[in-house]
């Protein structure tokens, strides 16, 4: 077999596999920015929020994901949504965030530290966590500091029915999970010390709380008992768990790490990716995880993928040199309804190496990229258009 030949079978390997028709399920969504985005929350397949550093905001709509107006430069930890018109969310120096239906809007804060997990009950019970002990509750439309005395950090808290989870720890200094109680004291009560800290929490009810500490720990409390879970043993440290419902859930972390569970074990899945994961939701049957450099990923049943990600709307790019070294040169295709906003390049596990974010009315403007840092093999150039439409154009690396 010549090498030519060898090349050409490379190439359609690939780009069958990069479809996702029937291999990769984790596909990496289209996302107008290149923050790190921290959570991800949606009340129905149609409506959902993203937050992340910088005071990004992202919004779904039309089957796209959207920035919003910059409210704050600060660093946004987490979102949560009471229904579509009630949305929160929290972040560094004492962020309070809030979306009333129309629009977003800063509310007063009563603390400057900072702020990393929100939860509400209803529409006029919530928590918000965050460094250094910090509990504020809210009630009767404002927000309040409360005391309790806890010298660690609180990273997390998720509602119970009408009671708040919180979890935390700090270097050298333990926290136990603790439930608090829905009385005008707010009293916290142990109820489980891991002797690790613990970054997330998600419960479905009294008899079912998961949690996840560091590194690569998951516990379950089934009613009766906190037990470790047993999952693979060099698992990467994880930031985040949730679950829509007592059988399905996911968790996240560090170097793209993905797992499912599916009512009896946790999978580990294959994301494709490198980047540390922050905040995941399921929405319906479909799977979301975000993370650092404007990650967005989702997972969809097969039946689902192959009608999204049929190669309808792919448009060819030319690109030269091919194999190249150090310049790569591409057009941007001049066609209707056709105008790239962002630029990304893969490898040939799929893995984000490269993202440029474009102007608008860019075709036929020829750019030349420095691809002297990337490795050798095979590598996807995908210049995305906010309307679904993807140009796409395969290339080897040879040094």
């Amino acid at each position: 077999m010549t090498m030519y030949k060898k090349i050409y079978l490379m190439l359609a390997f690939f780009g069958f596999f990069s479809l996702g028709i029937t291999h990769a399920q984790w596909i990496i969504e289209k996302s107008p920015c290149l923050n790190n985005l921290n959570a991800v929350c949606f009340t129905d397949d149609k409506t959902g929020w993203i937050v992340g550093d910088k005071g990004t905001i992202l919004s779904y709509k039309n089957n796209c994901w959207i920035e919003y107006k910059k409210l704050t430069t600060q660093n946004l930890c987490s979102v949560f949504m009471v229904d579509k018109n009630d949305v929160w969310a929290v972040g560094s120096k004492g962020t309070i965030l809030h979306f009333n239906g129309q629009e977003w809007e800063n509310v007063i804060s009563p603390t400057t530290k900072n702020l990393y997990s929100v939860s509400f009950i209803d529409h006029d019970n919530g928590i918000a966590v965050g460094a250094w002990g910090t509990i504020l509750v809210y009630e009767n439309g404002s927000w309040s500091l409360i005391n309790k005395g806890i010298r660690g950090n609180l990273y997390t808290v998720s509602k119970m029915i009408d009671q708040f989870v919180l979890g935390g720890g700090l270097q050298g200094y333990n926290i136990p999970v603790m439930k608090m109680e829905n009385n005008p004291e707010k009293t916290l009560i142990s109820t489980f010390n891991p002797y690790v800290e613990i970054g997330s929490l998600a419960c479905t009810g009294q008899k079912n709380i998961w949690a996840i500490g560091q590194p690569g720990t998951i516990f379950h409390f089934d009613g009766k008992n906190w037990l470790q879970q047993e999952t693979y043993k060099k698992i990467p440290p994880l930031n985040f768990i949730y679950f829509s419902s007592e059988n399905t859930g996911i968790s996240v972390g560090y170097e793209g790490t993905i797992l499912i569970y599916t009512g009896k074990d946790w999978i580990k899945q294959n994301s494709q990716i490198n980047l540390k994961l922050n905040g995941a939701a399921i929405s319906g049957n479909i799977f979301y995880a975000v993370g650092d450099s404007g990650t967005i990923l989702s997972k969809k049943p097969v039946n689902d993928l192959i009608a999204s990600d049929a190669p309808k709307n792919i448009i060819n790019i030319d690109v030269y040199p091919n194999p190249s070294n150090e310049t790569l040169n591409f057009t941007i295709p001049d066609m209707e309804d056709f105008s790239a906003n962002l630029i990304t390049i893969t490898n040939s596990y799929g893995q984000i190496v490269m993202q440029i974010k474009t102007d608008p009315g860019i075709q036929n403007r020829t750019f030349h990229i420095n691809i002297s840092a990337l490795k050798n093999g095979l590598h996807m150039l995908k210049a995305m258009s906010p309307n679904g439409k993807v140009a796409t154009a395969k290339f080897i690396v040879k040094h």
